[in-house]
């Protein structure tokens, strides 16, 4: 299975069962930069973008509800995506309901 095609079916899971489907459409972009894991961006387009890096192993579903939590701050909190207690809430309630560990910063491991 293609990643953006996998990416777009656990995003599109994890967002009915921890976020009620509030969360809107989102691209996925895979790219080799060791600068960072994972990054939510909202642009001038109708939709946010993940981009993942492939320099990490890292917990894909982790990564993707850290991400996911940054894209409910936006749409919830009027474009605030910082890791404070809005961020730390959510994790946290996110984390008692998966059984993943949502933190500011996720494990990661070179590849």
């Amino acid at each position: 299975m293609k990643k953006k095609t996998h990416a777009t079916k656990v995003y599109n899971y994890l967002n009915e069962k921890y976020f009620d489907g509030v969360l809107p459409v989102v691209k996925f972009e895979f790219v080799n930069d060791a600068t960072f894991g994972a990054m939510a961006v909202s642009d001038e387009r109708k939709y946010f973008r993940i981009i993942f890096s492939t320099a990490f192993h890292y917990d894909f579903v982790e990564i993707m509800l850290h991400e996911m939590c940054h894209i409910w701050q936006f749409i919830t909190i009027y474009g605030k995506k910082a890791h404070g207690k809005e961020f730390k809430d959510i994790a946290l309630d996110i984390t008692q309901k998966s059984g993943y560990t949502i933190v500011k910063h996720q494990d990661m491991e070179w590849r």
